[in-house]
């Protein structure tokens, strides 16, 4: 609600009021500001807390889409270790590699390039025709019949999606470029999420759909996501 408000007490604001010398953050000594404490602060502590942050985010996502029609086709997860994706109840199937990119993915590429590519939170690979098939097998498939899916998600300002928008697609230009050599189709899904619980039409909603989730399955998405927000808040508030 402060951050909604503008009311979220910062260095900027304690400057502002002449509590402090300067404007710039204690921790990282980067300009301080309300988005700058939720997301980008560089410290390192910090960092690995907006990192988990999104990886829990992103289990929920993958936990709901293994149950929907493309579930069975996803081949690659990078969204923390199986200790912190079993704490939120996803298994996953054991044909799918985490946090590696398999070598018969892009065979052409050596080991240390593979360790060096961008790895989205996850890849679906479906036979090229395929809307709502389970074909686990991909590899049986030619290359040039595979229609890959590279899905992040991403925490953005609530009123300024954009800059997450532009990061993510620069991000993974070198990824969509080298599958796009082999493949039929690559393409890149953002999802979403404003640091206060944001949910956009066409950010959030809109690639969930595309990625074979309907009505329902969105619900149970929004519903998991608010019960996590209601965890945390509570954990914060005793804390």
């Amino acid at each position: 609600m402060k951050f909604r408000t503008g009311t979220l007490y910062t260095q900027k604001m304690a400057h502002l009021y002449g509590r402090a010398n300067n404007s710039s953050c204690l921790l990282c000594h980067q300009p301080d500001s309300q988005i700058h404490l939720l997301s980008g602060d560089q410290n390192g502590s910090i960092q690995n807390m907006v990192t988990e942050r999104r990886n829990i985010a992103s289990r929920l996502i993958i936990r709901i889409l293994t149950k929907g029609d493309f579930g069975g086709n996803i081949i690659l997860t990078d969204i923390g270790s199986e200790t912190r994706m079993a704490q939120q109840s996803l298994v996953l199937l054991a044909h799918v590699a985490n946090r590696t990119l398999p070598q018969w993915l892009l065979p052409k590429l050596s080991a240390d390039e593979l360790r060096s590519c961008s790895r989205p939170d996850a890849t679906c690979i479906l036979p090229v025709g395929t809307k709502n098939g389970h074909q686990r097998d991909i590899q049986a498939a030619h290359p040039l019949r595979w229609d890959v899916h590279l899905i992040e998600v991403k925490y953005c300002d609530d009123t300024r999606p954009e800059q997450q928008l532009a990061r993510a697609t620069e991000q993974y230009n070198g990824l969509k470029h080298a599958l796009a050599q082999q493949c039929h189709k690559v393409s890149l899904h953002t999802i979403l999420i404003g640091v206060m619980g944001t949910i956009y039409k066409c950010h959030t909603e809109l690639p969930l759909s595309k990625l074979g989730l309907d009505r329902c399955s969105k619900k149970a998405y929004h519903r998991s996501k608010h019960s996590f927000y209601s965890i945390r808040n509570k954990d914060h508030k005793y804390k």
